[in-house]
């Protein structure tokens, strides 16, 4: 028989935890005399000095992993019929074209190895709910065959785990397969030296994509802080990735004596990083980069994932498997100082204690020999004929949409508008259409013939403050700190991005709405992570908030129904009243009354914006979203003045419905250009 040749199929975008993996595998295999080369996906963006650096290793072949046509692979990739191939892969896309070629190589071995606790449960990268519903299943029955021949490994016990509680497969410690390293012998006076050094560098690596790796955004929070104290501390950063413009703003935002001590290098070369872990003192990460640094000499703590505040898990040889989980468990901030207070001793004892507790696990001699006698119990496909028929539809509508590109919906959609009648027909009746059944099942809630779960919560709060008052916060630039510490005792609402303002003040509302889909796409990691009280929304808002940031969390939605003319509509159980150009403060407003609040405050609503960006001091909208909204006005013929004019026509709209009603509003804002409302002082009704 020929010896193995590794085939690692994945995608190669930048340094991240497998990309470096497959540097250090290939590397081993090439000095144990196996050839091993990688397949990965043409249409990713490819890190050039990455590839330069794996090219020194093993050859690279290209394919579109979505829309691939029939793969020939001894001709294209230089493969015999004979080979005696192990094919790793990291994704179900990867799996896909390594069933591919096992259908043409039959003697192929396949090891998906999962290094990512999300990296089997197919449904996380799913938002919408039937699709969710439907991968979850289809994901189950094939994680289960490829469990049942012998097809799956995992990079710990956390991702094992995981993938057993959501699918149901087994926990056994044969199925881990720890990350592959050559652990160095532990060097006393390398560690002296640089103990004795006086300036304290912190270090962390990471792909910058956001939430996954948000634990860098709170590591700079930390930082921030502990620069106070500690005048000869330094932060690292390596990486880079598609949230790189979020990372600089942040950094932007820092004091000049602070921002001085903060040091981003971007992407660095795998084989470049020594320089880095040498002058490090501590390292604080996730994966691999944790292993890398404990193997420099470097105490190390290992982080959580999806959260953008830093908190981990102790030192890494407490918990040597544990590179990593969700969320985190302890404050960094305290260890960190643990570290900063060691002594001589205690920093080398923590170095040493830290290489004793890798090295029988994660040495690679002993890894690479657990994928070496790694076998499947078939060469057979898992896949059946009908699901392979479904896949091979879905490449061919992925290739016709990519080639259909320039023939777009909103293309199409301004061609119709060129006939006007026809437009207008179709348009109205569409929404005619929409509007019927928001407003029969509006009805049927109103009256009890409907009782879901989130009519019966969204019940409870209706009248639950009848005849009480209230403030509703709103984010214009005259909103102050010292204000909001002032009404703590009052019932309030928050919305958007208030919670920037949440490290300035004790304060917290008592609800908080979001109606913005856009600042749902673009921020909800970092929303449902500083967001603790209940959460008001509409169905359409609702959709598109994750799995992962529901749970835990009490969030309640209206049904959305769509006019082209704006109305005070309080009735919030039947639906919520909706225009294509609304404010999400009509939405609070519309809760408040609701609620059955009789008299209602609205601080911080200056009403001055004319594109986007004018809040408190500290909350500047991002250049992103500002564009969307600068491009939204353009679409639609609207002034720079229309988000002002608009929100004067709604206040005003429900001012007249508040004194039909027996509800007094006022504004209590410093300053500011509503006037929908009459004005109090602030100072004479909140002492």
């Amino acid at each position: 028989m020929e010896k193995q040749r590794f085939v690692f199929i994945s995608y190669i975008s930048n340094y991240g935890g497998i990309e470096t993996l497959i540097i250090r595998m290939g590397k081993w295999l090439q000095k144990q005399g196996y050839s091993s080369m990688v397949i990965t996906d043409s249409e990713r963006e490819e890190d050039k000095i990455l590839l330069k650096e794996l090219e020194g290793i093993m050859p690279i072949y290209r394919v579109p992993f979505r829309g691939f046509h029939k793969i020939c692979t001894w001709n294209d990739w230089k493969l015999s019929p004979n080979d005696a191939l192990k094919l790793v892969v990291f994704s179900y896309p990867a799996y896909l074209i390594a069933d591919e070629i096992r259908r043409q190589i039959p003697g192929s071995q396949i090891l998906f190895y999962d290094p990512h606790q999300y990296g089997l449960i197919l449904e996380f990268y799913v938002n919408h709910s039937v699709l969710k519903k439907a991968a979850h299943i289809w994901a189950k029955n094939l994680v289960k065959r490829m469990e049942t021949q012998h097809e799956l490994a995992y990079m710990d016990g956390l991702c094992m785990e995981r993938t057993a509680r959501t699918y149901g497969c087994s926990s056994r410690p044969d199925l881990v397969i720890p990350l592959a390293m050559k652990i160095e012998e532990f060097n006393e006076q390398k560690i002296i030296e640089k103990y004795k050094r006086e300036s304290f560098h912190i270090l962390t690596i990471a792909r910058m994509e956001f939430p996954f790796k948000g634990y860098v955004i709170g590591l700079i929070d930390v930082f921030e802080r502990l620069c106070k104290e500690y005048p000869d501390l330094h932060l690292d950063l390596i990486g880079d990735g598609s949230n790189g413009k979020q990372l600089k703003k942040r950094m932007d935002s820092l004091e000049p004596a602070v921002k001085k001590r903060v040091h981003w290098h971007g992407n660095v070369p795998y084989h470049d990083l020594d320089s880095y872990f040498h002058k490090a003192k501590l390292y604080i990460g996730m994966g691999t980069t944790v292993l890398d640094a404990a193997n420099h000499g470097v105490v190390s703590l290992p982080v959580g994932s999806y959260t953008y505040r830093c908190k981990g898990y102790g030192f890494l040889y407490e918990d040597p498997m544990n590179l990593g989980g969700i969320g985190g468990r302890t404050e960094i901030a305290e260890k960190i100082r643990q570290v900063l207070s060691f002594s001589q001793e205690a920093y080398r004892d923590c170095v040493k204690r830290q290489l004793e507790s890798i090295r029988p696990l994660y040495d690679i001699d002993g890894v690479m020999h657990q994928f070496l006698v790694w076998k499947n119990t078939s060469h057979a496909s898992i896949l059946y004929g009908w699901e392979r028929a479904f896949i091979q539809m879905g490449r061919i509508a992925f290739r016709i949409r990519r080639e259909m590109q320039g023939c777009s919906y909103e293309a199409f959609r301004n061609a119709l508008k060129r006939h006007h009648r026809l437009f207008s027909l179709l348009h109205k009746a569409g929404i005619t259409a929409l509007r019927i059944p928001v407003i029969i099942t509006g009805k049927m809630r109103k009256y009890g013939l409907i009782r879901d779960k989130n009519t019966v919560e969204l019940e409870r709060y209706k009248n639950s403050h009848l005849g009480e008052r209230c403030v509703l916060v709103a984010n214009g630039p005259s909103l102050l700190p010292e204000d909001l510490d002032k009404i703590k005792g009052e019932w309030t609402f928050g919305c958007n991005k208030i919670y920037y303002m949440f490290p300035k003040t004790q304060w917290r509302p008592d609800f908080y709405c979001v109606l913005d889909e856009r600042y749902i796409e673009r921020s909800q990691d970092e929303i449902f992570s500083q967001i603790d009280m209940p959460i008001f929304t509409n169905d359409v808002v609702y959709k598109k908030i994750s799995e992962k940031n529901r749970e835990g969390k009490k969030i309640l939605y209206s049904r959305q129904i769509h006019y082209e003319r704006f109305q005070a509509w309080p009735h919030l159980l039947e639906y919520t009243y909706a225009t294509n150009q609304g404010t999400v403060l009509s939405f609070v407003m519309a809760l408040a009354i609701y609620m059955g609040f009789k008299e209602i405050y609205v601080l911080g609503a200056d009403n001055t914006a004319t594109v986007a960006g004018n809040h408190f001091f500290g909350h500047l909208e991002d250049k992103g979203l500002e564009q969307i909204q600068k491009e939204r006005l353009k679409k639609n013929g609207w002034g720079t003045h229309h988000w002002k004019d608009q929100m004067e026509l709604e206040m005003a709209t429900f001012e007249a419905y508040a004194k039909a009603h027996g509800i007094s509003i006022y504004n209590v804002t410093r300053g500011g250009q509503l006037n929908a409302f009459e004005r109090k002082e602030f100072d004479e009704v909140f002492q």
